[in-house]
């Protein structure tokens, strides 16, 4: 298994910067989640990554090895685009033999690996198949077969579910994560939606603008973000502004606001570390919040919000309350169905969330934002 690591990969094309100092590491055999919307540079990434913008600068190992200035053919990664870019007129068993001709294996080892490669993804019986004639699903699987036939080290998809109907998108997904399981290939897989990905992948990075604004296991780039821009990728998150008080060398910072003293924490990735008397923004995610009767004087207690319910809004699964804390700042939580019961407008609660799903940043760094 293969180590993928990347440093500084960036690309700039007539004045524009497509990548900017891009750094991911992806660990063997695992599943590395790249989350960007359309135009982030998710698909230049994929590219660059399999040899294919020879103008990128900075450094690609496969462990160990740099492979920035080895061509395509030479860098054993496996690109399977959104489009899966079969070569028509050709069968899908030809597809896949394209590459592993062109490797120079002997034909009675190409024709049990094109069955076997296609067997991975359910599809041997199509392998005669003129490739017109598959339907979409159909095509992405033997894009998936064609790239996997070529024993590469690293697998790179480049959105894979996407335009597919929510039935085929998680068969596929499941395809996929059953096959690497299988095959235990380092796998990057670039997404605009994080939703199928949830529970399978090992680290997640955030692309934006071309730069990486997150790295981290699921949990952590959602209940922790750096920054406004890497809150937004997940939906509503609740920021309060406020004044750093004191400052914990492990990175704890306890924040005065309108709302009371707050306990939260900094990622420290871009190494800010606030001053004492700093304006900081305190950001955390509906489901941080838990609400409680009120207790005595919630203000003077950490983390304990007095705030009084304005609106809920039943969906389902979940309950959305939104709430008014002290100094009119609005805030929402977002509660499984079973843990609202008897919660109703106009009804004084206490919010209380975790210090360990606060995150503590920037206030100049993060000059514009819209509380939800």
């Amino acid at each position: 298994m293969i180590r993928l690591t990347i440093h500084n990969l960036t690309l700039r094309r007539d004045e524009i910067t497509l990548l900017d100092q891009v750094g991911i590491e992806a660990r063997p055999g695992r599943i590395h989640l790249v989350l960007g919307r359309p135009e982030s540079g998710k698909t230049v990434l994929a590219r660059a990554l399999a040899g294919l913008e020879p103008d990128c600068t900075g450094e690609i190992y496969l462990d160990g090895r740099d492979i920035i200035d080895i061509p395509p053919e030479k860098r054993r990664v496996g690109l399977v685009a959104t489009d899966p870019g079969l070569w028509p007129g050709l069968s899908a068993g030809t597809n896949v033999d394209f590459g592993l001709k062109y490797r120079g294996i002997a034909r009675q080892d190409r024709k049990s690996r094109i069955s076997e490669a296609l067997g991975w993804f359910g599809v041997d019986s199509l392998k005669h198949r003129r490739v017109e004639s598959l339907t979409p699903i159909e095509s992405r699987r033997v894009a998936l077969a064609r790239a996997l036939a070529v024993d590469p080290q690293v697998m790179i998809m480049d959105d894979p579910l996407d335009d597919l109907a929510e039935g085929e998108s998680r068969a596929l997904r499941d395809d996929i994560v059953r096959v690497h399981t299988e095959q235990r290939v380092t796998t990057v897989i670039m997404a605009r939606d994080v939703d199928p990905w949830w529970e399978f992948a090992d680290r997640i990075s955030l692309l934006h603008e071309g730069r990486i604004l997150r790295t981290g296991p699921p949990d952590e780039v959602f209940h922790r973000p750096e920054s406004l821009d890497a809150a937004a990728f997940f939906g509503p998150c609740n920021v309060i502004e406020g004044v750093a008080e004191a400052i914990d060398p492990r990175g704890e910072v306890l924040v005065r606001t309108a709302c009371g003293r707050l306990l939260g924490r900094v990622v420290s990735s871009q190494g800010f570390v606030p001053r004492q008397g700093e304006p900081v923004i305190v950001m955390f995610r509906p489901e941080a919040i838990a609400l409680g009767a009120v207790a005595g004087s919630a203000t003077a207690q950490v983390n304990r919000i007095p705030v009084r319910v304005v609106r809920t809004t039943f969906a389902g699964r979940t309950f959305r309350c939104e709430l008014e804390a002290p100094g009119e700042v609005p805030l929402t939580a977002t509660l499984l169905a079973g843990q609202a019961t008897g919660i109703r407008p106009e009804t004084n609660l206490t919010a209380l969330i975790p210090s360990e799903m606060m995150s503590v940043a920037s206030a100049s760094r993060n000059p514009e934002y819209e509380p939800v």
